[in-house]
């Protein structure tokens, strides 16, 4: 009960029961259809795996950005005009 009293004073009883209802409706349309949550968890299993085999790779997905500055050090002895 003190549940719905904090999400009813953050959201308002209207918003509460329609993400109420949608959640339900939801709920409802994968129950009856459970090759959707299949392969919603599949999918999210995938996405993570994907995520997780970067870090593997150690590469990055966008590159350093190239300037095209360049520098040098050149040593000449002393007196000598630049």
């Amino acid at each position: 009960v003190a549940e719905d009293d904090r999400a009813s004073a953050l959201l308002g009883d209207h918003k509460l029961d329609t993400v109420r209802n949608g959640y339900a409706r939801i709920l409802r349309a994968l129950l009856h259809r459970r090759w959707i949550a299949v392969v919603v968890v599949l999918a999210s299993v995938g996405m993570t795996l994907s995520f997780f085999s970067l870090k593997l790779i150690h590469t990055t997905f966008i590159p350093p950005e190239n300037t095209g500055l360049f520098s040098m050090n050149i040593s000449l002895p002393p007196g000598t005009p630049l």
